[in-house]
């Protein structure tokens, strides 16, 4: 249900343990669950579940890359990135995960793709 990548620009500072306070942030006023290990976070209500996901690995610029030149999206030299993406079947983190990528593009370090729809989170 959820596919989203919030690319880290490549000036921008943001580590998995500012992610994690974020997390718990949004979390805290809708009721989910925060848990981390390691390089992976998991906000979870009932059944649903939101994984986020450090990526840094060899492949992810080249990745920026083609969606840069295929989309014409601010991304290209991009070489980390939060891959975001969970089952919600009954919409429970709905909110939270909105707010959390809400609060993460208006950092001003990111550039949120919606996997999905193939353009910005928040594009219109």
């Amino acid at each position: 249900m959820y596919e989203t990548f919030a690319m880290l620009k490549s000036e921008g500072a943001f580590s998995i343990e500012e992610l994690e306070r974020l997390a718990r942030d949004v979390a805290s006023s809708g009721g989910a669950e925060v848990s981390r290990s390691g390089p992976v976070l998991r906000m979870t209500a009932g059944e649903a579940c939101l994984e986020i996901r450090e990526n840094s690995d060899s492949y992810v610029p080249e990745e920026c890359h083609e969606i840069a030149d295929q989309l014409s999206l601010p991304c290209r030299e991009f070489r980390t990135r939060y891959e975001i993406a969970g089952k919600d079947p009954d919409m429970e983190l709905f909110n939270d995960y909105l707010l959390l990528a809400e609060r993460l593009q208006k950092t001003g370090q990111f550039v949120v793709f919606d996997c999905n729809r193939g353009k910005l989170l928040f594009d219109d």
